[in-house]
């Protein structure tokens, strides 16, 4: 199973065909996968093939959902994204949503619901220098979910669009003050070993769980409204759950 592919590192010996519409009954080697490697979409697609007794798919790694179906689309490819979560406001992934809007669901192949832990992440050495913490850095919805953890701690925050692994990646990478901290999957320390975990379990729900689907999709001749989009990820995730794999071990690449 090849992980930590990036978008640009398809193999075109194996390359699908990727005239849009064609070669979904037959799919490739591929999986287009929302956000980046080390995020919890990585980790819930790993879990996910673990649970498969033949060889898993690339995963190549797209960023948002939209750009995840657009890859998919092209490269007659299945889709890897995020549905729905515990704790944000109407439970639906507003980013899938507006993907929905321009990509139609045409089957759920395959779908995951994971257990969420948040944990806080400083570089070896801000916790060498016993640097205090002023900052976090995590995706919008992530900072979202540990309020309960901030309450108190007068810590500026600081959104990183792009996912919890790029987030940790601008930690790691030095890009960031000694006084930062990113908020993220503990497997994060195994990606970039300059980082470590000091805290874990910070969301504030120790039942905080994202359902994540493998999708078919299809291009659109048009956008839907907002509304229209959130009553199909509705039934998306009817079908999902059907065929939902739950695991509620402790996530791979975590210590105990």
């Amino acid at each position: 199973m090849a992980l930590g592919l990036t978008g640009c590192q398809l193999n075109n010996s194996s390359k699908p065909d990727s005239s849009p519409g064609k070669g979904l009954s037959t799919m490739s080697a591929a999986i287009y996968v929302q956000a980046a490697p080390g995020s919890f979409n990585h980790q819930a697609i790993t879990q996910l093939y673990q649970n498969h007794s033949h060889e898993g798919p690339a995963f190549i790694f797209s960023g948002t959902p939209l750009k995840t179906f657009e890859q998919a689309w092209k490269n007659s490819a299945e889709a890897f994204v995020a549905l729905r979560n515990d704790l944000i406001s109407g439970h639906l992934v507003k980013a899938t949503v507006e993907a929905i809007q321009e990509y139609r669901v045409i089957d759920v192949t395959d779908s995951i619901s994971l257990p969420i832990e948040m944990c806080l992440l400083r570089t070896r050495k801000s916790v060498n220098q016993k640097q205090s913490l002023q900052v976090i850095i995590s995706h919008p919805a992530a900072l979202g979910q540990i309020t309960q953890w901030k309450k108190g701690k007068n810590l500026e925050e600081l959104q990183e669009p792009d996912g919890t692994s790029i987030a940790a990646k601008r930690l790691a990478e030095g890009k960031l003050s000694e006084r930062t901290g990113a908020i993220g999957p503990c497997l994060l320390e195994n990606l970039y070993p300059s980082l470590i975990v000091v805290e874990k379990g910070i969301q504030d729900s120790a039942d905080n769980t994202t359902l994540f689907g493998q999708l078919k999709v299809e291009k659109r001749e048009a956008p839907i409204p907002e509304d229209v989009a959130r009553r199909e990820l509705s039934e998306v995730i009817k079908k999902a759950r059907a065929k939902a794999v739950k695991y509620r071990t402790l996530p791979f690449g975590l210590r105990e």
